[in-house]
């Protein structure tokens, strides 16, 4: 298993935060994302598309 966590905002201080966690079988994941800032934005949706699926 793989497990991500990442977090997006200001933090408690000064504005909203936002923090997540996720565990994956590493078999079931995209060959060709590891980091999401990498990644292409119409890329994104469809693999949004494809993990909401």
């Amino acid at each position: 298993m793989y497990v991500g966590v990442d977090e997006a905002g200001k933090g408690p201080v000064i504005g909203p935060m936002v923090a997540a966690a996720v565990r994956a079988n590493p078999d079931q994941l995209p060959a060709d994302v590891d980091d999401s800032k990498r990644v292409p934005p119409e890329r994104r949706v469809a693999i949004a598309a494809e993990l909401r699926a």
